[in-house]
């Protein structure tokens, strides 16, 4: 393919091919990218008891948690926290791109 320069500009025939291009790659190539921020306050968490949640005796070995239910040594307590994406509104493209996000994850 030869191009030919006219006046300080490629021929038409090069720039539609340069579109083409940049066209193409624009689809290929994407960028996700999100910010956001959560804040959270714990104010007590307590387990005065020192019961798991099964009722039995935390900060025991194993083999006696089973057997004991009161009078039970301290222990430490742990706790889990999930985050969940809320989204306003939706639309039905939007539900099949999210569902295609967790397929891939």
């Amino acid at each position: 393919m030869k191009m030919t320069r006219r006046k300080g500009t490629w021929s038409s025939r090069g720039g539609v091919i340069a579109s083409v291009v940049v066209l193409l790659l624009s689809t290929v190539i994407s960028t996700v990218s999100s910010s956001g921020f959560f804040e959270m306050q714990i104010l007590e968490i307590a387990n005065t008891n020192s019961h798991l949640l099964s009722g039995y005796c935390c900060g025991l070995p194993p083999e006696k948690q089973q057997t004991q239910t009161t009078g039970c040594p301290a222990c430490a307590t742990a706790f889990s926290l999930c985050l969940k994406e809320y989204q306003g509104t939706t639309s039905p493209t939007a539900v099949q791109q999210l569902q295609q996000l967790q397929k891939k994850t």
